[in-house]
C-alpha cells in the first residue's frame, strides 16, 4: 500500500491481479489498474502521479499515467528476480527491493536499474527510508532483522530490536518527529520505532487477518 500527498490510497492485490486506488476517505475504488498485472506487490506515485507498480511473474515494474488504465513503460531488467516493495526518494529516485537481488534503484530520467551493493544483507523484504536519508532494510533470510544505512553508505550503521518478520516498511512523521512502521504478519502487529532508536517504543494490533502492510498518512490530508 500506498497514499500520496493528496490521500488517496494506492493498494496492490496480489492475488487479485490488480491495484486499486481510493480517493481520501473513501470506501470505494475510484479506478482500478488491471491491464499487464498477474501479481502486483508494490505500488507507489511519482512527483507528478504517475503510478508505478512491482510485478511478479513476469518480475516487470509497469507505469500507468495518472487516471489511466494501461500502462505507458514498462521496465525489466536481469536483476528483477523476485520484486517486492518501493518507495521514492526526495531525489526522485526510486527504490526497488528484491528478495534475491538486493535494493535496486533508478534515477530520476534514467531507464536503467542498478544495485546498490548493500552489504550484510542477503534476501531484502521490506524497505523505507527516514527524513535524514537512512535507508532501512529488512533482511527476511537473516531471521528477518532491519539494518540502517546511513546516507551514501554500503555497511550498515546499526540494527532493530527486536527482529521483526516485516516484508514492508514505511516511514512518517508525527509533530517533528521521524518513526518507522515494521507490520508482522506471524503476530498481526505493527511495531513502532522512533528514528535514531534501535529499540521500539510501542505497537499496535490489528483486527481480521494478518497484517503484511501499512500506510502513512501525510499531515494535512483528511
Amino acid at each position: 500500500m500506498s497514499i500520496d500527498p493528496n490521500g488517496v490510497l494506492y493498494v496492490a492485490n496480489y492475488s487479485g491481479s490488480s491495484v486499486t486506488i481510493y480517493p481520501a476517505g473513501a470506501t470505494s475504488p475510484s479506478l482500478t489498474l488491471s491491464q499487464g498485472l498477474t501479481q502486483p506487490i508494490g505500488v507507489v506515485t511519482d512527483s507528478v502521479g504517475n503510478v508505478y507498480v512491482s510485478n511478479r511473474s513476469p518480475n516487470q515494474i509497469l507505469v500507468y499515467p495518472p487516471g489511466q488504465t494501461t500502462p505507458a513503460t514498462t521496465y525489466t531488467s536481469s536483476l528483477f528476480t523476485a520484486l517486492c516493495g518501493m518507495f521514492f526518494d526526495g531525489a526522485g529516485t526510486l527504490y526497488v527491493g528484491d528478495n534475491n537481488s538486493g535494493v535496486l534503484t533508478l534515477a530520476k530520467g534514467s531507464g536503467q536499474f542498478v544495485s546498490l551493493g548493500l552489504q550484510g544483507v542477503r534476501e531484502v523484504g521490506g524497505l523505507t527510508m527516514d527524513a535524514k536519508g537512512d535507508l532501512f532494510v529488512t533482511d527476511i533470510y537473516r531471521i528477518n532483522q532491519t539494518f540502517v544505512y546511513p546516507p551514501g553508505q554500503l555497511t550498515p550503521s546499526r540494527h532493530l530490536q527486536p527482529s521483526i518478520d516485516s516484508n514492508f516498511l514505511t516511514h512518517g512523521s508525527v509533530r517533528g518527529r521521524d518513526y518507522v512502521f515494521a507490520p508482522n504478519w506471524e503476530s498481526n502487529t505493527v511495531t513502532i520505532f522512533r528514528d535514531r532508536g534501535d529499540e521500539p517504543i510501542g505497537s499496535f494490533t490489528t483486527p481480521g487477518q494478518k497484517v503484511l502492510a501499512a500506510a502513512y498518512k501525510p499531515p494535512g490530508v483528511p
